[in-house]
């Protein structure tokens, strides 16, 4: 799952940046309303967070959804121990769904999956969709966020290796045995400007990442961001932020 990307060194070098990223919070929202959606038209007893990181999206939505079992999936020994510090409550598993079956019990068990900024990462995200498609229940729903757009410095930085457009990922989707329900591409403009904003830093933004500190300067542009987004269309025909929900067949 991994691929070539060494994320026991990226969990202990951004995983302060990543908490206090303003485009990280803005996409936990959409998950959440998406989620919260599905709960309300069929209920949803148990959520597995695939490649779960440093746990914040699960430690957000076990505050907002108590009925609801939370499970992550997070290959990494760094990424695995950060998030199960932050999430007693929940059961989180070190594995790796290509390559082991550890993780095959909870995802046989989950109503909804969620894959949040993954994909990009991976040379052959066609390897991880599959895997995932072998061992999850019909009928269960896959929520998928990745990156649109032009790619920064920093996102190379980080190890995407694509920016993905609406076709090219529901058909990523629909050739790993689910049918696509939809694709938003959502953020246009706020979370557009946030993007073209870590395009013009470029370089700036790698050599801050790892010694980040959370400024009284760093803290008002993040609420200004963060304000621009709510503002932002939830889907529109330039939006940067692709949102998928999908049906395993």
């Amino acid at each position: 799952m991994n691929d070539k990307d060494n994320w026991d060194v990226h969990w202990r070098a951004n995983t302060e940046s990543a908490s206090h990223n303003p485009a990280q919070k803005y996409r936990f929202r959409l998950i959440q309303n998406e989620l919260t959606t599905y709960d309300s038209i069929q209920k949803v007893h148990c959520v597995v967070d695939l490649g779960c990181g440093n746990g914040d999206l699960i430690n957000q939505l076990t505050q907002n959804h108590a009925h609801i079992e939370f499970i992550g999936i997070e290959p990494s020994s760094t990424g695995f121990q950060i998030s199960k510090a932050k999430n007693a409550s929940s059961m989180i598993i070190m594995s790796d769904i290509t390559m082991d079956h550890l993780s095959n019990d909870a995802l046989n068990r989950a109503d909804v999956v969620i894959c949040t900024e993954v994909l990009e990462h991976l040379d052959s995200p066609h390897n991880l969709l599959g895997a995932l498609s072998n061992s999850v229940r019909v009928g269960t729903k896959v929520l998928v966020t990745v990156p649109g757009g032009p790619r920064s410095k920093f996102d190379q930085h980080i190890g995407h290796r694509t920016h993905f457009k609406k076709k090219q990922l529901i058909e990523l989707i629909e050739a790993n045995g689910f049918s696509c329900d939809f694709v938003n591409s959502s953020g246009f403009p706020g979370h557009n400007l946030y993007k073209l904003l870590t395009v013009l830093l470029g370089n700036v933004l790698v050599k801050k990442s790892e010694s980040f500190e959370a400024t009284a300067g760093i803290s008002m542009i993040s609420k200004l961001m963060n304000w621009l987004m709510e503002k932002s269309l939830r889907n529109s025909p330039f939006g940067w932020q692709m949102v998928a929900v999908a049906t395993k067949n």
